[in-house]
């Protein structure tokens, strides 16, 4: 398996009218390491994962982040990002797992569609550089979908696969965005409070499912407000 590593360096991020929002971001994410990004609501964990994902519009004054990839280092934010790194990365090397699973997941596609996808921009990934494609996880290369489902706990595949979001509650529409990251074959994965509005019984089995990825080498960003929790699992 190929090393990758997930580098915010000394980021600063400033509002549209230049109002400072945070400054001094530093973290790393390594493959086979669980992390934890741990803050009160509203102290800006999400918006440090957007940022890395690209999906705010936040202005960067100074730092970066970078994605090393085996000898290759991509900026994909801040001074010296390109939208050529940033395309390379997203989904192929980092998968993001969003607090709300439902609104996440396209109303009108089946969770085979969902993972349909998923495995075709595996195997014909768009605006990619040749290196990155071949850094993302190898095992899941033509898998089938129904042997992902059964990687995040989900047996009664061919009943799942036919579901629609509106059926899935909300631990199975979790584990099924977990299932679309591990068909994408990304190597780490961005998981913003990914327990939240479960209950007790779904949020250990969640918990236990990534940190269970962690073991086979995945790296795993997990942004909480749970401090205990975040003290007792991670690796950093």
């Amino acid at each position: 398996m190929v090393n990758v590593t997930l580098n915010v360096s000394n980021l600063t991020m400033v509002l549209p009218n230049s109002v400072p929002l945070m400054s001094g971001v530093n973290l790393t994410v390594n493959t086979g390491k669980f992390v934890s990004l741990v803050g009160a609501t509203g102290s800006g964990k999400s918006t440090i994962v957007r940022t890395v994902l690209g999906l705010n519009k936040l202005r960067i004054t100074t730092g970066c982040v970078r994605v090393s990839v085996g000898n290759r280092t991509y900026t994909v934010a801040g001074y010296g990002a390109t939208a050529q790194s940033l395309n390379s990365c997203r989904g192929t090397i980092f998968g993001f797992i969003p607090q709300d699973s439902n609104n996440a997941l396209n109303p009108m596609w089946s969770v085979e569609q969902h993972l349909m996808e998923c495995v075709a921009l595996k195997q014909h990934p768009r605006d990619v550089d040749p290196a990155v494609k071949g850094a993302s996880q190898p095992q899941h290369f033509g898998e089938c979908v129904e042997t992902i489902l059964n990687k995040v706990g989900l047996t009664d595949t061919k009943r799942i696969l036919e579901l629609y979001p509106h059926q899935l509650s909300g631990g199975m529409a979790k584990r099924v965005l977990i299932a679309m990251v591990l068909a994408r074959g990304s190597s780490i994965i961005l998981a913003d409070e990914p327990v939240a509005n479960l209950d007790s019984v779904s949020k250990m089995q969640i918990l236990q499912l990534f940190l269970d990825l962690t073991e086979k080498g995945y790296g795993v960003l997990w942004v909480t407000h749970d401090r205990s929790t975040a003290h007792t699992i991670s690796s950093e």
